[in-house]
């Protein structure tokens, strides 16, 4: 499998799963986006990723910054990726976007609000920990889907748990129903 020319963003790269899909896409050609939190452990997961993709892994795999449950940083993230993607196709009307693999999430033990005011675990996992807003990345996936390209991926981990938060209220987290979004796909051209 080559993916060669693919452009894909990771969220929660900087280490497990998240890490070997950005690990994985990499030695398969693919430009890769690593959103990450940390810069610092963006950095370290990126030395590792381009030394076992080697290549030209140095110019393909690119660091992201933003905390997916905030959406204001989310929202930036984004522009930020447009920005880079126009810079890097040289066509200001042209933003290149293949996949979006939404591995990023936080779960906190105690009820922990955002400072946006969004309870920490619903806004990471269902509001924002998405990556960038769906409405936004939509039509990059609607024009692939249109054009047959590629056919629609959906994942989800089917994680669940019960939270008992301080103030004695229980919180039952399903993400079995995640709202779907294109995983492995293609924009027209």
């Amino acid at each position: 499998m080559c993916l060669a020319g693919r452009v894909y963003i990771v969220t929660g790269s900087n280490s497990g799963i998240g890490k070997e899909i950005a690990q994985f896409l990499a030695t398969k050609g693919a430009t890769v986006y690593m959103l990450c939190r940390s810069q610092q452990r963006a950095e370290n997961a990126r030395a590792d990723i381009v030394a076992k993709a080697g290549g030209d892994a140095q110019e393909r795999i690119h660091i992201l910054l933003a905390d997916c449950s905030l959406e204001t940083e989310v929202r930036r993230c984004w522009d930020d990726f447009c920005e880079h993607s126009i810079a890097r196709s040289g066509d200001p009307t042209r933003v290149r976007l293949d996949g979006l693999v939404c591995n990023a999430g936080a779960l906190a033990n105690t009820k922990t609000t955002t400072a946006e005011g969004i309870e920490l675990t619903f806004a990471s996992h269902l509001l924002f920990g998405l990556g960038p807003k769906p409405y936004t990345v939509l039509p990059f996936f609607m024009c692939a889907i249109c054009h047959n390209h590629v056919g629609y991926r959906n994942a989800s981990g089917d994680g669940y748990g019960v939270h008992d938060f301080d103030d004695d209220a229980k919180v039952l987290i399903i993400e079995v129903c995640t709202p779907p979004l294109p995983l492995l796909t293609t924009t027209c051209l």
